[in-house]
């Protein structure tokens, strides 16, 4: 195979990306970057193509034209990776592009020497690409498959452009710079591949990021849906989902299963008096006692205004009782500063424990609200229980 048909190997893979590239560009959601290793991927083809007409078209174009953009393409596709994983700005990386295309005019037009161009060339490609290369290790942990891989890409195709510019420069052959020896055959198959699979890779970045931003954003819904909004609490739906699992859990392991209902003691009178800015936050205040007071097996939720209600699996009514009169206890101490004002405050709650008569988590809960009922009859500020 001669030189010419591997750069017309390197034209068709790189005009074929850049057509990839521009559809996915417009069909998806693409991220900081991708613009701009797209415009790399298609400056590449421009200067193979040149390259492929050394000898029909003017030196000026297929020797320093089609070098500048091929340092150009590799310096934007490097800003690209820079963009993308979110590093700095990289107009350091636009000023060694235009440092080496210094170097080619003046080893084109000042002192015409092919090897020292390719070696200037080689030096250049090398240094922004490397820079490619620590970006991708410094980000890594975000993918780590893609990442080694793109590693491995960049490390090979700067091993061969060493390897080809020592192998050059030894033998003193201008001739050897597009010559079809093992070394350059090498070389530009590792061209190829680095173009093609850097790009498919580069697409595959976006997809995960962006499927990782859907994924997040589904999760976000799901929480929102879920949870109320106020106290970061189960909502009634969920929470009266999660006493179904945990009914059934109770039914079939024979398990123990006890359930609190709660309420703000005097919650509409401290609203009128105070407001309801002060309401929110005695409900985000009660509701810190209720986390911090609760394990991690427990459920709780705001089933609605100034009731709570929480699950305590493997757990008697007496044990629950003790929990609860803890968190009595922990919410008649604190006082609520608001507005400069104090507010004190108390709860009530009903504790009851699951029985082989409960066919329902709701026959539960409902024990719960009626025994709360009894709390409130008594004076309040106390946990009553059956």
């Amino acid at each position: 195979m001669d030189i010419k048909t591997i750069f017309l190997c390197l034209i068709l893979t790189n005009v074929s990306m850049s057509f990839i590239l521009l559809a996915y560009w417009k069909n998806q959601k693409t991220y900081s970057g991708f613009a701009l290793w797209t415009i790399g991927a298609s400056v590449i083809s421009s200067a193979y193509a040149s390259f492929a007409l050394r000898g029909v078209i003017p030196d000026f174009i297929s020797i320093f034209v089609a070098s500048g953009l091929s340092l150009f393409s590799a310096v934007a596709r490097t800003d690209a990776l820079g963009k993308f994983t979110g590093e700095s700005k990289q107009k350091f990386l636009y000023i060694l592009g235009a440092l080496g295309t210094i170097f080619l005019f003046v080893f084109t037009y000042f002192h015409n020497d092919i090897i020292i161009r390719l070696i200037v060339f080689s030096v250049f490609v090398v240094i922004i690409l490397s820079f490619q290369m620590k970006m991708i290790l410094k980000h890594s942990k975000s993918n780590r498959t893609l990442s080694a891989i793109f590693f491995a890409l960049n490390f090979i195709f700067i091993m061969t452009t060493i390897v080809r510019a020592i192998y050059i420069s030894f033998s003193a052959k201008p001739q050897e710079v597009f010559s079809a020896n093992t070394v350059n055959i090498i070389f530009f198959f590792s061209l190829i591949i680095y173009d093609s699979m850097g790009s498919v890779i580069f697409v595959l970045m976006n997809s995960n990021r962006l499927t990782e931003e859907l994924t997040a954003a589904q999760k976000l819904l799901e929480m929102l849906a879920s949870t109320d909004h106020l106290t970061g609490l189960f909502n009634r739906r969920k929470f009266f989902e999660k006493a179904n699992e945990e009914m059934e859990r109770f039914r079939r392991s024979k398990t123990l299963l006890s359930a609190a209902y709660i309420d703000i003691d005097n919650f509409k009178s401290l609203n009128d008096k105070f407001g309801h800015a002060a309401g929110d936050e005695v409900l985000r205040k009660v509701t810190d006692i209720i986390k911090k007071g609760v394990r991690g097996i427990d459920t709780a939720g705001r089933i609605g205004g100034e009731e709570f209600c929480i699950l305590f699996p493997a757990t008697s009514v007496k044990d629950s009782v003790m929990v609860m009169e803890r968190l009595r206890r922990d919410v008649a101490d604190i006082e609520i500063i608001f507005a400069g004002k104090t507010i004190k405050t108390t709860i009530s709650a009903g504790v009851t424990e699951a029985g082989e008569h409960d066919k329902t988590s709701d026959n539960l809960i409902m024990r719960a609200d009626k025994l709360l009922l009894k709390a409130k009859q008594l004076g309040k500020n106390q946990i009553t229980s059956d």
